[in-house]
């Protein structure tokens, strides 16, 4: 989640990758895993709206 979450904070998979302290490769290879799991390409536009939402409705209040 938190990969998913800074990608689409970023738009940017270098910009996740220096977030998490990781090579932009694990970035891309989470980003293939959600894929895999939930059918969500987050380089689609409404993919990543719909992921924004779902991410929202289980983070974590502050």
């Amino acid at each position: 989640m938190e990969t998913a979450t800074l990608f689409l904070e970023s738009g940017s998979i270098k910009a996740a990758a220096e977030s998490l302290y990781c090579h932009r490769n694990t970035v891309v290879n989470r980003l293939a895993s959600l894929r895999a799991a939930t059918g969500l390409d987050l380089h689609v536009p409404r993919d990543a709206a719909l992921a924004t939402v779902l991410l929202a409705d289980v983070a974590p209040e502050a």
